[in-house]
């Protein structure tokens, strides 16, 4: 279960970042990371916005915008491991 917030800007910044990120195209991708690493760094306890910048990262490998999709693919894989319990 991924830890929850009580901080409303952290909170916000993380539906306005899930809101680009669920667009599901190239742009609005890249304009959900800093929103979504804003919110981590408002609450760095707060595990949802973790989850979704790790996807940043995979869909930039699956939108070929990923000039190394090995580094892309340890970046997810390390934000997958943040705060979840």
């Amino acid at each position: 279960m991924l830890r929850k917030t009580n901080n409303l800007a952290a909170y916000e910044k993380y539906l306005i970042g899930r809101e680009h990120f669920l667009r599901f195209n190239p742009d609005d991708n890249i304009i959900a990371r800093p929103l979504l690493k804003e919110a981590i760094a408002l609450d760095p306890n707060f595990g949802s916005p973790y989850v979704d910048l790790a996807w940043t990262y995979m869909m930039d490998i699956l939108y070929g915008a990923s000039a190394s999709p090995k580094e892309s693919l340890e970046q997810a894989e390390q934000l997958a491991q943040k705060p979840s319990g």
